[in-house]
C-alpha cells in the first residue's frame, strides 16, 4: 500500500491527497545562497563552507512561504504547501509508519516530514539572493509574523517589500531559554524608489547655518 493512503472501515484504501488536491513545488526550492539560523548565528552556505552573516545585516524580503517538506536520503524530495486549498495537517501527508522512518538525532526514528518556512531575500548592500530556511517553532513564528506584516502593508499600499535587519531574541521553552530569529522590519522598499535609503547614522552631523 502507498504511504499516501490509509485504511478505513472494511479495509477501503482512501488517498490522503492526490495530484489534484495537493499543491506541490519543486523540491529544489532554494534560490541563491541558503541562509539558516542556529545558536544566535545566521549562517550562509552549506556544510563546512558555511560563513557567519553578521547581525544587523539588512535584506529586502521578496516573498515568504510555508509548507511541509519531506526528506529522503538527506535530500528534500517533496514540498507540499496546501491540500484542498488549506494548509496541510501532518496526518494528511502519509508516511506515518515510524518503522519505515530513517534515524534522526540520537538514533531514534525521525519524521520525514518537516513543517517549514522560507523567505526569499535580497541583501541590501549588493542585491545578492538568499533563501532563509527555518523549521523550528521560534523560526516559523518569526516568518509567520513577517508574512502577516507584508500582507497588511500591501492591503494599504500594494507592491511594497519589507527591509529587515537580522537579529535574535530569547525564547522560553519547556526546558530552558533558547535563541529565536528576530527579523526586524526597519523600512519598506517600493519599485518606484530610486534608491534604498542607508541606515540613518548622520544624527551627529553639524546643523547648517541657514541665516546666511
Amino acid at each position: 500500500m502507498d504511504n499516501n493512503d490509509t485504511k478505513v472501515g472494511g479495509g477501503i484504501v482512501v488517498p490522503l491527497y492526490t495530484a489534484s488536491s495537493a499543491v506541490r513545488t519543486s523540491p529544489h526550492s532554494i534560490r541563491g545562497t541558503l541562509l539558516t539560523f542556529a545558536d544566535r548565528q545566521y549562517l550562509a552556505g552549506v556544510g563546512k563552507f558555511r560563513t557567519e552573516v553578521p547581525l544587523g545585516t539588512r535584506f529586502i524580503v521578496l516573498e515568504t512561504r510555508a509548507g511541509w517538506r519531506r526528506w529522503d536520503g538527506g535530500k528534500i524530495v517533496e514540498f507540499v504547501t496546501a491540500i484542498n486549498g488549506a494548509y496541510p495537517q501532518r496526518a494528511q501527508l502519509g508516511h506515518a509508519d515510524e518503522r519505515a522512518w530513517g534515524p534522526g538525532p540520537g538514533g531514534k526514528p525521525a519524521d520525514p516530514w518537516q513543517d517549514a518556512r522560507e523567505a526569499l531575500l535580497l541583501r541590501e548592500i549588493d542585491l545578492a539572493e538568499f533563501t532563509l530556511a527555518i523549521a523550528t517553532g521560534g523560526g516559523r513564528a518569526s516568518i509567520d509574523s513577517l508574512t502577516r506584516s507584508m500582507r497588511n502593508a500591501n492591503l494599504l499600499r500594494p507592491n511594497q517589500f519589507p527591509v529587515i535587519e537580522l537579529a535574535w531574541r530569547p525564547m522560553q521553552t519547556a526546558f530552558d531559554t533558547k535563541a529565536k530569529p528576530d527579523l526586524k522590519i526597519v523600512g519598506w522598499w517600493r519599485p518606484e524608489a530610486t534608491a534604498i535609503a542607508p541606515p540613518d547614522n548622520d544624527l551627529n552631523d553639524p546643523i547648517p547655518d541657514l541665516s546666511k
